[in-house]
């Protein structure tokens, strides 16, 4: 939580999580219960681009459920927007999320 700003939002897009949590306990909550369910996790960057007071990250997470033991991959998009060296918005989700797509075609023109 250290780079993220007291009123940071996190903006998770699909899956069971898709929600909008705001400040450093619904986040940190968030994360405990997403990372909860898994074994293993891993998460590699693919490629991360800079633009003015944002930063596109593309990734690939890894998983193992935890009660299933299935493994799991999955193509991501993360959007971070910085002030003050901090993190205030970060909107995250699977690759193929309309509203991905759309964030990261601006980090196109």
């Amino acid at each position: 939580m250290r780079l993220q700003s007291e009123d940071a939002v996190v903006v998770v897009h699909g899956g069971s999580e898709a929600g909008t949590y705001r400040g450093h306990d619904e986040i940190r909550g968030y994360f405990r219960r997403w990372l909860g369910t898994w074994v293993e996790y891993t998460f590699e960057i693919e490629e991360m681009v800079p633009q003015r007071d944002r930063v596109l990250i593309v990734g690939r997470e890894s998983a193992r459920g935890r009660g299933s033991g299935v493994a799991v991959e999955s193509s991501t998009v993360t959007v971070h927007t910085v002030r003050d060296g901090l993190i205030t918005r970060t909107e995250t989700g699977a690759a193929n999320t309309a509203e991905l797509e759309a964030l990261t075609a601006q980090f196109s023109s």
